[in-house]
């Protein structure tokens, strides 16, 4: 899983960065598996995926640029928007 996020955050801020987008209000949303999945194997791995996108481009965003003072930044993740809000 930690490896897949990392791909995915790299892409991500290619993206961001080659198209001139903003990182704020960053969210990160998943398809949720059917309970039945999740019971047989014991987790959500879109759920997990989704959860360490989240923490990377959070702590990405944080070193974007280099201040005196820290950056704070967030980037929140949930089934949907309403539930990342």
């Amino acid at each position: 899983i930690r490896y897949c996020a990392k791909v995915l955050v790299k892409k991500i801020v290619k993206s961001f960065a080659k198209n001139g987008l903003s990182y704020k209000g960053f969210v990160v949303t998943y398809p949720p598996r059917r309970k039945k999945a999740v019971s047989k194997y014991g987790y959500d791995h879109a759920e997990l995926l989704a959860k360490e996108v989240a923490k990377l481009v959070s702590k990405r965003m944080q070193m974007v640029a280099d201040l005196s003072v820290p950056l704070v930044a967030e980037a929140k993740w949930g089934k949907s928007w309403y539930e990342a809000k």
